[in-house]
């Protein structure tokens, strides 16, 4: 169902309010004069300059140029009144493969600890972060695949604060970052950095998996334009290694601009039905930081280009209906040609016009 869209809503507030000013000061001016026959004409000539053409123009142009902006990135906004309720979008919610997407995580080494081998390391990782969905788990399996390597069955995989548990086969395994490692009591190398796994079997260190990870051109531009629009990241990333700290100095970000809940709240905030019956606001095709901050960045252009239309218009209607009942009023009908009614109505519609040129 179609809903009354800002313009709509604004109209439906505006028509009842200037009618009613254009019959009083049409029937003041008419009585003034001593001809009240003149009302219909006062009236006429009050309520042309009522209807400003940047009123009606006030979204549709600026709609259009945003929509062919956004079709580029496989995106669309649904109207007036959703990028209104995104232009207030103080947090972003991004997970893993919004800041690192298919391509960004590369595998850089994997070194054995003890008497596993390499192979069977990378077919523990993959087997764990495989199951649990994560966006590593794809680098890790095209190396395994690589390297003719068949992962191993993970079994009961849960999330903990750092990192992975399950039982593989008949070992209990765990992968995780060092701080985790630290929480267990395992002494770690100290040459690892904030990106480096690290995999238990049996409660003991068996292997270290270095990692890098690249942030892509548009992710990196996506980040700095929400930095300007004074926005702040949550990170809801089951990706272990994906932590503010670690966002923040990937992408050049001042401290403080991302946040992370526990497991429990990235769960949640994962979940399908978070925002069950909320109202779409957007819809986009492709994954990714870039598009979603294509977004909301163009809901912020068409809002404030609406805003600024209807406030335009609005000023132009009231300002029009006054000068004309003045000059009415003032038994002035000559000044009053049709001409300068029009003309009056185009000069208020050029920076309307401009604004809706701006907003692409």
């Amino acid at each position: 169902i179609e809903r009354p869209d800002t313009v709509d809503r604004f109209s439906l507030i505006y028509t009842p309010i200037a009618l009613a000013l254009a019959i009083i000061l049409s029937l003041v001016a008419s009585f003034n004069c001593g001809e009240p026959v003149r009302f219909f004409w006062a009236f006429s000539a009050v309520t042309a300059v009522a209807a400003p053409i940047g009123l009606l123009c006030a979204f549709g142009a600026g709609y259009k140029n945003i929509a062919r902006r956004l079709l580029a990135s496989g995106a669309a906004i649904a109207g007036a009144r959703q990028a209104n309720l995104l232009r207030g979008t103080e947090e972003v919610v991004l997970a893993e493969n919004d800041l690192f997407p298919t391509g960004s995580i590369e595998l850089e080494s994997i070194k054995a600890v003890g008497q596993m081998s390499e192979e069977r390391i990378l077919s523990f990782a993959t087997s764990l972060t495989t199951a649990a969905g994560l966006e590593l788990g794809r680098t890790l399996d095209a190396a395994a695949r690589q390297h003719a390597i068949v992962p191993l069955s993970a079994q009961d995989v849960r999330a903990v604060e750092g990192g992975l548990t399950s039982h593989v086969g008949s070992s209990y395994v765990v992968l995780g970052t060092g701080a985790l490692m630290v929480n267990m009591g395992i002494t770690i190398p100290a040459e690892g950095d904030a990106t480096t796994m690290y995999l238990l079997a049996d409660n003991q260190l068996v292997g270290i998996i270095a990692l890098r990870y690249m942030p892509t051109k548009n992710t990196y531009k996506a980040m700095r334009l929400m930095r300007r629009m004074h926005m702040n990241a949550v990170i809801a990333a089951r990706d272990f290694n994906v932590s503010p700290a670690m966002v923040e100095e990937e992408f050049d970000l001042r401290r403080g601009f991302a946040d992370q809940p526990d497991p429990a709240g990235v769960r949640r905030l994962l979940d399908p039905s978070y925002a069950k019956g909320d109202a779409p606001a957007a819809i986009l095709t492709r994954e990714g930081a870039g598009p979603f901050m294509q977004v909301l960045r163009c809901a912020d252009k068409l809002a404030g280009a609406v805003r600024s239309a209807l406030t335009l218009s609005t000023f132009a209607g009231l300002f029009g209906i006054l000068i004309v009942f003045y000059l009415v009023f003032q038994n002035q009908a000559a000044a009053l040609p049709v001409q300068h009614l029009l003309l009056y109505l185009l000069i208020w519609y050029i920076p309307v016009f401009i604004i809706n040129q701006q907003a692409r």
